[in-house]
């Protein structure tokens, strides 16, 4: 029984912080991603008091539209869902992927070093 928990430990610890930072790191590049201006909503239902000029309104909601990216925004998302989500996820998703795989590859080549070293 000892023996067979000591074989499952090592790949769950591993797999499990890898998905960590999978999915952590995608979510960081996703909201990064969504202040880009290509990914951004324009609205053109601004309300307007008499004292504030078009550009001010404009510089009015484009600052309270900025969020920062804290521990809060990663588990609740962004207020706005963005311009093309998809496309957004997708390349947010690679760039977790290369996170990911070049975390993992020193990992990988550890266990292949002790995996050929137990062989001889």
């Amino acid at each position: 029984m000892i023996a067979l928990t000591l074989t499952i430990i090592p790949p769950l610890a591993i797999n499990t912080t890898l998905g960590f930072l999978l999915f952590t790191s995608h979510s960081i590049f996703a909201l990064g991603l969504a202040r880009i201006p290509v990914f951004q909503h324009h609205h053109h239902h601004i309300e307007q008091t008499p004292a504030l000029s078009d550009r001010e309104a404009v510089d009015n909601i484009d600052e309270e539209e900025e969020e920062e990216i804290t521990l809060e925004t990663l588990l609740r998302g962004p207020h706005i869902i963005p311009r093309h989500p998809t496309l957004l996820s997708a390349i947010a998703g690679a760039g977790a992927g290369l996170v990911q795989g070049m975390a993992f590859t020193p990992v990988e080549n550890l266990v292949r070093s002790v995996s050929s070293s137990r062989l001889r």
